[in-house]
Parts: structure tokens; C-alpha cells; sequence
């Protein structure tokens, strides 16, 4: 029968689950999934003319890319001309990267027809020539006779048949005059060295003026010709072959390390990062030199993708049906025709040249068939701008309304809940009352009856009988009180009456209070009081009832265990009131809520224990009415310790 009105509450439950899901949850997810469905018809309608938009502005920037081409391609056959060997002195212009010449299936690079390099080659290698350099280099190295090989080189210096032959002849010269320790005469020579054109080579082809320059940056005082010399804009690096390039970095790195002057530092970093960027340059056209056999570059008019580093590769024609091939930096390209077009919706830094692989890319028109264009996919100034903003808008209003709903639902369930759960535990209260106060009052008619009908003879059962019935009252009477008690504390009429009270009075009253039910369940009270606790301003009766409370508790819920303490310790200006058992314990996630109002821990050991869930309440109303507090220290299977902690009167 008291589990009757526990059902109805579950049915309860469940009803107001069902009402909350029909009303709030059922039309919050047909209008979430009926915005869902608009915001995604929308967007895709946007994307569909988003692509239209992003093809037709990639073939916009690829006209654009295609003419810049085509003015570079003018230009390289202009500077051609028929004439490779002066074509390749002049500096390349804008995004020009490489000019060779096409002979057949070879590609020849741009220092491979470097003005007067072969014939410095064909000097260098005149056999009256090399066997003088040889007879001094013997001298120089072999005799370790250094006067004699500056003879030697003097005189070949003064028979150079060409500037190659003089060039070489000079810079071993000042070689031998830094070992003989004239180093001024050696740098005097170094230094006019760097005059010396760049085509003018070893057979390594690397110019006489970087091996000048090389021996010169040892020098602090000739650190600023040799980077004036060796600069961009004055030196011919970009006709000259890889090796050179390797050559003069480690130079210009060399000055740049050791250099105290920051001007010249300065200088150095900017031509060894254009160094850096040359060498890159020239091992991509090693690379395509070994691949141009298998590139298809028969249609004249279109340009090819190639590299790592992108370059657009496309055909000339100079006078003479002579074919060159024409490299551009695929980057630059299309910053130049980035920078021509009247509207630059889309920022440069968002735009890239890729291959065909890239399936991101959008053409760029029949001109360019293996090069495709990556754009954002939502560039700036397009209408994914307005079409996000609209879904936003609409999330937002959504998003709104079910905030609003859902905050709206969950006062309502809230409140519900509380609801159910307060039925809940006062049916709980009014069965576990019912019971508390059904068994003793049978207890009491069944002694008293006993006692009535006169059928005992022995004066100690009687005696015993009478005790029972005296601690079944006092036991309803703790009942009554407590909930009488919490009746007026509810109404906020509970009142107390504070005077000087002895605290260890206090605790001896409960033990003879107690002491009854104690011995008839087998429990032993064991009772330690600190001397010389001074008196506290306490309510006698309510802290009797709260230790009472206290002693009860630990009676319910010791388990097997049989022993219980209760102790008076003085802490400070506090005494601190404890009672100990040894029983089931209290997991810590519960410790705060043992405190609440008819609530009870959902242990399947408490489910034979009776009790009205006010006892632990009352107790930290009490203390806390006292200035106080109520402590618990508990763990399941170690027992619990419930200590009331009161301010104490101190008297002088």
C-alpha cells in the first residue's frame, strides 16, 4: 500500500515526459529540419552560380594571363632576333625566366651561347699557352718556389694571346704574390680582375671576376668592391652557368658573415637570396633540358605547364625558321594579369596556377590545356556573401526561438520535476512516518494489555514491560517532535531559547536517553567528554534533540557492526560534538545532499531501514541556528563521523 503513491508519481513522470516531447520537442525538430532543408536549397542554388561565376572569371583571368604571355613571347623573339649570341647578354624583362634555343629535340641554355665563352675555352686550351702555365705552376707548387713562378706568370701575362689567356694568367699571379707576402700587389691585381667581363671563363665557365672576387673577401677593406662587382644589376649572373652561380653565393655569403659594415651585410643578403633563387631557376632548366624529348611543344601558340616552381612554357620563331623556347614564371604571369584586371574581387594571395591533377582548378582556355586556375570557393563580392548571410539570419532566428523554447521548457520541466520528485519523497515521508509510528504504538498496546490483563508475576518482567512501553513513547515522542519541529522550521516560526548550557550534561542526557534501545539491539554507546569544556549560549532541548538525532542515525544505519561513539573534543573556540560508527558509510558524492529534506541515499542496503529522511536536516538547522555547522567524514565500508562543531560562551 505504500508503494502506491510512488507509482502514481512514476506514471506521473512519464506522462509529463510524453506532454514535453509533444510540445516542444516534436515542433522544435520539424522547424530545425524545415530550415535545414531551405538553408541547403539555398546554398545549393548559390554554389550552382558560384561555379558559373568562378568559370567565367577564371577564363577572364586566363585572357588576360594569355596576353601577357603573348607580350612576353614578343619580347624574347625581339631580343632574339637572329642573333642568339647577343640575344644572350641582354637581361631577361618582367616574368621571363629562360630563353634557349630549339635545335631539333635539344634545348640549348642561355650560357651554353654566352658571347665569347667557347672562344675562351678555345684560348685556354692553345697548347703553347697551357705548357708555359704548366712550367709555372711547377714552380709554384712542385719547386715551392714562389719568386720564380711570379717570373714565370709575368711573362706569360705579357704573351696572352687573348683576354682568357691574360684573365687566368693575372689571378694565379696575385695567387703567388699573397704567398710571398705581398698581399697589396696580390689585391691590386684581384681588384682590376673584377673589370673583367663575364663571359670571359675558365673551362668550368665560371668567370675570372668570381675567382678575383673569391680571393678578394678575405680582405675587410675590398668587401664592398667585391659586392658592387658581384651585384644583380651590374654582373651577368643570369647568362652564366650553374656552377658560377654556386660560386658566387659562397662569396657573397663569406662577406656577409664577416662583414662589419651593415650597409654592405645588406647588400650581400639581397644578392645571395637572388642567387638562391637563380640556382633554383637554373636546376629547373637542367631538368627540363632532359625532359623537353617528351613535352608537347609543336603548337606554337599554346603554353605548357611545367616544374615544381611553375613556369609556363611556350614557342618562338625568329627570323631563319629558328625556334626558341620561351619560360615565364607562372606566379609572376599572373600577378601582371592580376594586376590588369578592372576588378580585384578576389585577392591575389587566394590565387594559384595548377595542373591538370588538381581537381580544384578551373580552366583558363584552349591557350593554356594543361594549366588550370584555383580560386576560393567563396571569393569576395559574389553572392555565397549574401546567401550565407540570409542562412545565418535564419539560424539565428531559429536559434532563438528554440533558445527560447528550450529555456521556456526546461523552467517547465523544472519545475515539473521538482514537483514529482517533492511527491515523490513526501509519500516516501508519509509511509516511513506511518511505519515509524505503527510499530511502537503496537509495541506499547501489546505490553500495556499484557500488563492490564495481569497474567505476569514476576516483578522484573513487569518492570521490563514497563520499560518498553516508556521507550516506545519516548520514541514516538522523538518522532513527533522531529516532525513538529520540522513543521515550524518550514514555516519559519521555529524559535529557541539560548542560555548557558553544558555541553557534556548535553551529551550524558542522550546516552540515558538512548541507552534503552541501545542494549536491546546489542549496540555499546561508548561516551568520552574533554574536561574543563566551558559552557555554551545552546538551546538544551534542540541540541539534545539533534545529538539524539545524530546517535539514531548511526543506529539505523551501523549494519553488523555494534559500536558507537559519542565525543566531546574542544577545538579552539568551538567544541566539536562527534558521533562515530562502523556501518555502511556514505559514498563522498553524497555528502551534501544527505542534508536535504526527506532525502535518503539510493543504496540497496537502506532499503529495510526505516526513517523519515528529516533526522540529518534537522540536525544542520540546529547547528547552524547555533552559529554552527555540521561536518560529516565518511566512505563506504569505513563508517561515518557526523560532528556538530558550536561556538563556545568562554567566561573569564
Amino acid at each position: 500500500m505504500y508503494e502506491a503513491p510512488m507509482i502514481e508519481a512514476r506514471r506521473g513522470r512519464r506522462k509529463q515526459l510524453l506532454l514535453y516531447l509533444l510540445s516542444i520537442v516534436l515542433p522544435s525538430a520539424l522547424l530545425i529540419a524545415f530550415t535545414l532543408r531551405l538553408i541547403s536549397q539555398d546554398r545549393e542554388l548559390v554554389q550552382k552560380r558560384l561555379t558559373e561565376e568562378r568559370q567565367l572569371r577564371a577564363l577572364e583571368i586566363g585572357r588576360t594571363l594569355i596576353s601577357i604571355l603573348d607580350e612576353a613571347r614578343v619580347r624574347a623573339v625581339g631580343a632574339f632576333g637572329g642573333a642568339p649570341d647577343q640575344a644572350a647578354s641582354r637581361p631577361l624583362e618582367q616574368s621571363l625566366v629562360l630563353i634557349g634555343e630549339l635545335r631539333e629535340s635539344r634545348l640549348r641554355l642561355p650560357w651554353e651561347s654566352f658571347p665569347d665563352s667557347d672562344r675562351s675555352q678555345t684560348g685556354l686550351r692553345d697548347p703553347k699557352f697551357m705548357e708555359k702555365l704548366a712550367q709555372a705552376e711547377k714552380a709554384e707548387f712542385a719547386g715551392q718556389s714562389p719568386a720564380q713562378a711570379a717570373g714565370l706568370y709575368q711573362a706569360l701575362v705579357r704573351s696572352a694571346a687573348d683576354p682568357a689567356q691574360a684573365a687566368l694568367a693575372r689571378l694565379s699571379l696575385a695567387r703567388v704574390l699573397y704567398k710571398m707576402g705581398r698581399a697589396e700587389d696580390g689585391r691590386k691585381i684581384d681588384r682590376g680582375l673584377l673589370a673583367v667581363p663575364a663571359e670571359i671563363q675558365d673551362e668550368h665557365r665560371i668567370p675570372f671576376a668570381v675567382y678575383a672576387a673569391e680571393q678578394l673577401s678575405a680582405s675587410s677593406p675590398d668587401h664592398r668592391a667585391v659586392v658592387e662587382a658581384l651585384d644583380p644589376s651590374v654582373f651577368q649572373w643570369n647568362r652564366l652557368a650553374p656552377g658560377a652561380g654556386i660560386h658566387g653565393r659562397n662569396v657573397i655569403l663569406k662577406i656577409e658573415k664577416t662583414a662589419e659594415d651593415p650597409d654592405i651585410r645588406k647588400r650581400a643578403s639581397r644578392s645571395r637570396v637572388f642567387l638562391l633563387g637563380l640556382i633554383e631557376t637554373q636546376a629547373q632548366a637542367l631538368s627540363l633540358q632532359k625532359d623537353i624529348p617528351s613535352l608537347d611543344l609543336k603548337d606554337s601558340m599554346a603554353w605548357t605547364l611545367y616544374g615544381r616552381n611553375p613556369w609556363l612554357l611556350g614557342i618562338g620563331a625568329i627570323p631563319g625558321g629558328q625556334r626558341i623556347l620561351i619560360a615565364c614564371d607562372a606566379a609572376t604571369s599572373l600577378k601582371q594579369a592580376w594586376d590588369k584586371l578592372p576588378d580585384r574581387a578576389i585577392p591575389f594571395a587566394d590565387m594559384r596556377i595548377s595542373g591538370l591533377q588538381d581537381p580544384a582548378g578551373l580552366p583558363l582556355g584552349r591557350a593554356l590545356p594543361n594549366t588550370r586556375l584555383v580560386l576560393p570557393k567563396t571569393p569576395a563580392g559574389t553572392s555565397a556573401v549574401s546567401a550565407d548571410s540570409r542562412a545565418m539570419l535564419s539560424l539565428l532566428i531559429v536559434g532563438l526561438a528554440l533558445a527560447l523554447a528550450v529555456f521556456g521548457s526546461y523552467l517547465f520541466w523544472k519545475n515539473i520535476r521538482r514537483d514529482l520528485i517533492t511527491a515523490e519523497m513526501r509519500s516516501q515521508f508519509v509511509a516511513s512516518v506511518s511505519h515509524e509510528l505503527k510499530t511502537p504504538l503496537a509495541s506499547i498496546r501489546m505490553y500495556a494489555e499484557t500488563l492490564q490483563l495481569g497474567r505476569l508475576r514476576e516483578q522484573e518482567k513487569s518492570e521490563n514491560y514497563l520499560g518498553i512501553i516508556v521507550n516506545e513513547s519516548q520514541r514516538l515522542d522523538r518522532l513527533l517532535t522531529n516532525v513538529l519541529d520540522f513543521s515550524t522550521i518550514e514555516q519559519g516560526r521555529r524559535i529557541y531559547r539560548f542560555e548557558a548550557t553544558s555541553i557534556p550534561g548535553v551529551l550524558e542526557a542522550a546516552a540515558r536517553a538512548m541507552d534503552y534501545p541501545l542494549r536491546q539491539k546489542g549496540f555499546h554507546l561508548h561516551l568520552s567528554c574533554d574536561e574543563g569544556v566551558p559552557p555554551a549560549r545552546a538551546d538544551r532541548d534542540a541540541l539534545l534533540q539533534a545529538v539524539l538525532n545524530l546517535l539514531d542515525n548511526a543506529m539505523k544505519y551501523s549494519g553488523e557492526a555494534r559500536e558507537i561513539d559519542l565525543i566531546l573534543e574542544k577545538r579552539d573556540a568551538a567544541a566539536a560534538i562527534r558521533v562515530r560508527d562502523r556501518g555502511i558509510g556514505i559514498p563522498e558524492s553524497e555528502h551534501t545532499r544527505i542534508f536535504e529534506k526527506f532525502y535518503r541515499v539510493a543504496d540497496p542496503r537502506n532499503d529495510g531501514v526505516m526513517g523519515t529522511g528529516l533526522g540529518l536536516a534537522l540536525a544542520a538547522h540546529i547547528a547552524e541556528a547555533h552559529g554552527g555547522r555540521i561536518e560529516v567524514q565518511s566512505a563506504p565500508g569505513a563508517g561515518s563521523t557526523f560532528s556538530i562543531i558550536l561556538p563556545l560562551e568562554i567566561r573569564p
